[in-house]
């Protein structure tokens, strides 16, 4: 009895050994660094991602981050099987970027590093910081130029830091850290929400338009049935006759006086529809204006971006 249990547990033991060793071999093809990782672990040994190991992108996104903000996010696995991911905030100001970055610090358990560099010629100094969080939550490496937040993120804050290294050379990051294109993204989406808002308003005008009409075509109808009632009151034969006539027409008349109130409320109501279009339109000119005026700007970011690496 005792031989078969034996012999059993031996099988389970086996079966599981080769179970793993056939997972770490499958693992092991799609990160081929991940066996000096798993050394480093064993070692106790901090294990650095070196030249050798690869950043490989496999799904990014796009949608709405904190604040309202626009959200372009990268995730990628390093090829010893570490997760990291860069994402970009494009906040509606500089202050709400700003924000951002101060509960993140707040939340952080640890600032490894926090300064604001500005370079020669740049308007925009560059804040960085380094954050690590409470035990389930991924380290992080933040910056922030202007308006936009890049957060760099992973379980292994060395991966982090080295996906940022390499990021940094990246010319699609230089383009999206530039000045003129901050700005001009920034211009482009006020010009989007004056589109929406003239929007909206437009279909209020045309409300409060409808129902003016509605109050005129109303009053206009009440007069006519006055005048009839004088008519009638005037042509009665009898006393009690021409009464209720002239108390009908006294009714309709402050029906009358109500709709003349209602039809100035609609009014004012209509005019302030109308200077409020007016003011978006003249908005969306000014941001159309600052758009066209930075075309040299991003010709120029354009440029960069395009030429070789040297």
């Amino acid at each position: 009895m005792s031989s078969r249990l034996g012999r059993a547990l031996s099988l389970l033991v086996g079966s599981g050994v080769i179970a793993g060793a056939a997972a770490l071999w499958g693992m092991s093809r799609q990160c081929p660094a991940l066996p000096r990782r798993l050394a480093c672990q064993l070692l106790f040994q901090r294990c650095v991602p070196g030249p050798s190991v690869q950043f490989r992108s496999y799904l990014s996104a796009h949608g709405r981050g904190p604040l309202g903000s626009e959200s372009e996010s990268t995730d990628f696995r390093a090829s010893d099987c570490v997760r990291a991911s860069s994402q970009y905030l494009e906040f509606d100001s500089e202050a709400d970027a700003e924000n951002e970055v101060v509960q993140r610090l707040g939340a952080a358990s640890y600032v490894l590093a926090h300064d604001k560099v500005a370079t020669v010629g740049d308007r925009l100094p560059e804040e960085r910081a380094v954050l690590t969080f409470p035990q389930g939550r991924d380290s992080e490496v933040l910056r922030r130029k202007g308006s936009v937040v890049h957060i760099l993120s992973s379980r292994s804050l060395d991966h982090a830091l080295e996906l940022e290294r390499r990021l940094a050379a990246d010319k699609s990051e230089q383009y999206f850290f530039d000045p003129n294109v901050q700005l001009a993204r920034s211009l482009v989406n006020g010009i989007q929400k004056e589109h929406m808002a003239m929007e909206q308003v437009s279909a209020e005008l045309l409300r409060r338009r409808s129902r003016l009409a509605e109050i005129r075509t109303e009053r206009e109808t009440l007069i006519a049935e006055i005048r009839r009632a004088a008519d009638h009151a005037s042509a009665a034969k009898s006393f009690a006759e021409r009464q209720r006539w002239k108390d009908a027409r006294a009714d309709m008349m402050a029906q009358k006086t109500r709709l003349v109130a209602a039809e100035n409320d609609a009014q004012k109501e209509e005019m302030s529809c109308e200077d409020e279009m007016a003011k978006h339109q003249a908005r969306l000119a000014g941001l159309q204006e600052r758009l066209a005026s930075l075309e040299g700007g991003l010709d120029s970011a354009r440029h960069r971006l395009a030429s070789p690496t040297p």
